[in-house]
């Protein structure tokens, strides 16, 4: 097929911080957007207060409100091919933004253990979508709909604590909580009798979307050689628990509540810093050389099999086979920058 597109796009927005006294904060604003394409307009205001707490000058509060529209981009508008519901590869230059409905409450907190700093921040929230576009996932490639075809919703929360768990250095942990779910508009399933008989097709209702990824947590903590702080060392460790996934063309089985196995990765890390003393004279310091920063870097120390995503095949009896890809398993990396 030869297909071609021609658009222009108009945006703005204004935001205005409304200082009620020193502990209150009001900040507002909206966002205007018009693309040619779909000729449709967006205005997306928001609003957030944000207060700190006047026994505890160390707590602050936020809560924050808006109305978003994402605009679609060329693949979104693009039908794959041979995805379900017809699709054929074809433009829909009617295709509207999908909308979300935000609502964020977050609190910020300092505190100190041992007289060294510690941040805590956490965020929960809830998000209505309405006019989404569903895809699904091939491998590593996001087939869309083309259409606005779903209603879904979207909460979690999110918390971080960091600070000097090692002085002189910052370390951080992180967990995240999420579910999000869907409804597509006229997806079905149907329900068999105990004889293999088809009784009735029935609507799916609220189904997981392909990034429905239920916990997430990641720890980063640094460590230096204790009377030369220029030698650092650091552990990565990343946990995710499974996405839901479906072979593509085969609508009858999207949402099914299979997972891929958890993602886990632990990286490993040392630098080192060379510091040149800048009083030395310029013609004994090589091109005029002020720091040298060497790095090693061991990506996926454990060689964990994480998983990339599914090529799918089918064999003459029409079952359909999912075929595991997986990401680089270790990699080893050697970094250095130097600063003139």
């Amino acid at each position: 097929s030869s297909l071609s597109l021609a658009s222009t796009r108009l945006q703005g927005y204004a935001q205005h911080t409304w200082r009620l006294d020193s502990l209150r904060t009001l900040t507002y604003g909206v966002r205007v957007h018009q693309w040619s394409v779909n000729g449709q307009t967006l205005i997306s205001p928001r609003v957030q207060y944000a207060f700190t707490s006047a026994r505890n000058p160390r707590v602050a509060w936020k809560a924050a409100a808006g109305l978003y529209g994402q605009p679609p981009f060329y693949r979104e508008l693009r039908a794959q091919a041979g995805a379900p519901q017809d699709q054929q590869g074809v433009l829909n230059p009617e295709l509207r933004a999908q909308r979300s409905y935000h609502l964020i409450v977050g609190q910020e907190r300092q505190f100190q253990i041992r007289s060294r700093p510690f941040r805590f921040t956490g965020e929960a929230y809830y998000k209505y979508l309405t006019d989404v576009v569903p895809y699904d996932v091939d491998n590593v490639r996001l087939r869309y709909f083309a259409r606005n075809s779903a209603r879904a919703y979207a909460a979690g929360l999110d918390t971080r604590i960091s600070g000097e768990f090692v002085p002189g250095v910052e370390s951080w942990f992180s967990l995240g909580l999420l579910t999000t779910r869907e409804n597509l508009a006229g997806d079905s399933l149907s329900v068999f009798d105990a004889d293999g008989q088809l009784i009735r097709r029935e609507s799916k209702g609220y189904i997981r979307r392909p990034s429905d990824q239920r916990v997430t947590f990641g720890a980063f903590f640094q460590d230096q050689l204790p009377g030369n702080p220029s030698v650092k060392g650091y552990v990565n460790f990343v946990f995710g628990t499974g996405l839901p996934f479906s072979p593509p063309a085969l609508p009858e089985l999207r949402g099914t509540s299979r997972l891929t196995r958890p993602y886990r990765r632990v990286d490993l890390g040392f630098s080192k810093v060379v510091s040149l003393p800048t009083d030395t004279p310029a013609r004994r310091r090589p091109a005029r050389l002020e720091s040298l920063w060497l790095g090693l870097e061991i990506l996926n120390v454990l060689g964990a099999d994480n998983l990339a995503g599914y090529s799918y095949i089918q064999d003459l009896n029409a079952r359909t086979y999912a075929v595991p890809n997986f990401l680089t398993r270790r990699l080893v990396n050697l970094r250095v920058i130097a600063r003139f």
